[in-house]
Formats: C-alpha cells, structure tokens, sequence
C-alpha cells in the first residue's frame, strides 16, 4: 500500500469529520435520512462513511483509489448497511438512489468541464 493511503488518516487527524455529518443533518433532518439510499462520493478511507451508514438505511460509498477503497472497506466492516464500491461514477451501476453527498472537497477533482453533467 502507498505511504498516502496508509498514513491519510494521521495527516488528517485533525478533521472533525462529525461537523460534517452536522451540516448533512442539519440540510436534511435525520429522521428523514434514516429511510434513504444514500450514495457517497469520494469515500477516502472511510472516515466520513462510518458516521453516515449509522443515519441511512443504505450506504453505498464510491472511491476511485483501489487502497483508500480498502481502507474504507476496513472501517466499514463493521456497517451492516454500508457497501465501499471502487471506481468512478462512470463505473457505478445505475442504481436509485435517494440522495448524494461528496464530502472533504471531492467537488475539486472534477474538471470544470464536467462539473454540470456531475451534479446533474
């Protein structure tokens, strides 16, 4: 495994990744959540994925890094209802989904260009 991927989160240690999660629940009430099939992307190493799964009935989190994928997988474990998936969202199969959130700046990896056809 590459030194970024395994050391990510000692980098990160600092996040307050819970203040996050505040900010989804406070756009969209948790009680609603807890019946939605939520997609995540960009799920890094999981961080973000492990305080979700608990507010949805389904998570499905999307990360194009095969070893932050692992990672998060790792952390995952645990979920019943939570699923890391690798890839891009070209790959994604076309599911329903509820809602998407992408978290930590994810929106600064798509190219301009491509950034109406990602949020749409």
């Amino acid at each position: 495994m590459r030194p970024f991927a395994r050391h990510y989160d000692d980098l990160y240690s600092d996040k307050d990744y819970g203040s996050d999660i505040s900010v989804l629940t406070t756009l969209h009430p948790q009680a609603g959540l807890c019946q939605q099939r939520l997609l995540e992307i960009g799920a890094g190493t999981g961080s973000h994925t492990i305080r979700l799964a608990p507010l949805v009935r389904e998570l499905v989190s999307l990360e194009i890094d095969p070893e932050f994928a692992q990672v998060a997988r790792e952390k995952a474990a645990s979920c019943g209802n939570a699923r890391v998936v690798t890839g891009s969202l070209e790959t994604l199969d076309a599911e329903p989904f509820d809602g998407a959130v992408a978290f930590f700046n994810v929106l600064n990896y798509i190219n301009s260009a491509d950034l109406e056809g990602f949020l749409s």
